[in-house]
């Protein structure tokens, strides 16, 4: 049993190495876990760009859209056969002047090209971030999960109180469970805002499985709010760790 242990334990770790690579170590060719999803970074002949697409694409059509002007690029967001490269060149070119309408065309999309998207946004996360915060008060899930997963990945302050507005939200949240593994990243900077949100809004199911998955980046978080003075926070923390029981 400890042998088995060790071996998750260190499969959970290499995991976690993957996910976290460092936006400076992307090259051409590298493959990286995106919630779950592989995807694969590929550099741009013409321009010299590292995107990002779908482990399992067959065409690299980056230089295909890299000279298209800006109208066209937004009117290709509306092509399931371009929109994920008319995105990534729409944000390399345009920066956050760009951002509100390629969040709004992840709606369309699927969770491979969503996961592209995520890591390609998570590399231009520092300079966009003032936007993509904005952004999360009007995006719906897809839109916020791209945000979301950006914002967690460059550890943004700023955007924890609108990111747990997201977490909190039915019409934006989405697939609760990937945005709780995203934002658990923040480990125990989140602890403030979110202990604020539960005694305000109290045990919500989406604040219940947050403390959970924080467990796993910060151990002892269940264990010292146990203790809190606060009622609410010792529920939160007894479901918390119910759910982890059960798993």
């Amino acid at each position: 049993m400890v042998e088995l242990a060790e071996v998750s334990l260190k499969r959970a770790q290499e995991i976690a190495e993957l996910e976290e690579a460092s936006v400076a170590e992307v090259e051409a060719g590298q493959t990286f876990s995106v919630d779950r999803t592989l995807v694969v970074a590929r550099q741009s002949e013409s321009t010299g760009v590292t995107y990002f697409l779908p482990d399992d694409a067959i065409v690299d059509s980056f230089d295909d859209v890299a000279g298209m002007g800006r109208e066209d690029l937004e009117l290709l967001l509306a092509d399931a056969k371009g929109r994920l490269e008319a995105s990534q060149v729409l944000l390399e070119r345009f920066g956050a002047d760009a951002v509100t309408t390629v969040l709004e065309s992840a709606e369309t999309m699927n969770s491979p090209e969503l996961a592209a998207l995520a890591r390609f946004v998570e590399t231009k996360g520092d300079s966009l971030e003032g936007e993509l915060v904005r952004s999360l008060g009007t995006m719906g899930p897809s839109g916020s999960y791209v945000a979301v997963h950006a914002l967690s990945a460059v550890r943004s302050s700023t955007a924890i109180p609108a990111i747990l507005d997201v977490l909190h939200d039915p019409a934006r949240q989405g697939d609760v469970h990937r945005l709780v593994r995203v934002v658990s990243q923040y480990g125990d900077r989140l602890l403030p805002a979110l202990t604020r949100a539960i005694k305000r809004d109290g045990t919500a199911a989406e604040y219940v499985d947050l403390l959970a998955a924080l467990e796993d980046v910060q151990g002892g978080t269940l264990a010292n709010l146990s203790k809190d003075r606060s009622k609410v926070l010792r529920d939160a923390a007894r479901l918390a760790r119910e759910k982890r029981d059960v798993r």
